[in-house]
């Protein structure tokens, strides 16, 4: 993936499309993993060329794909602007 330049910055961007509805909360850490297939990321808009990428469930029951650090720091915001511990999380 071709890093967002901080994982602050990537805070930040996340944040910031929560609140303008671009991405939702995520209600769990639940997710599928598997090789990248070079789709975009829903958070930070690249491509998923190598390694890993997830799949999440969305609220329409639909899927959105994500870069492993993407999903982990968005996962930390949604707790964060929940108001929830990482304890609280539902696997």
């Amino acid at each position: 993936m071709g890093e967002p330049s901080s994982r602050d910055h990537l805070s930040h961007l996340i944040s910031e499309k929560i609140h303008q509805g671009e991405l939702f909360l995520l209600a769990t850490d639940r997710c599928w993993s598997g090789p990248a297939t070079n789709q975009t990321c829903i958070v930070c808009g690249k491509a998923t060329t190598e390694g890993v990428e997830r799949e999440v469930e969305s609220p329409d029951g639909g899927f959105v794909i994500t870069h492993r650090e993407c999903h982990q720091t968005w996962s930390h915001v949604s707790r964060e602007l929940e108001g929830r511990s990482d304890s609280q999380l539902t696997r």
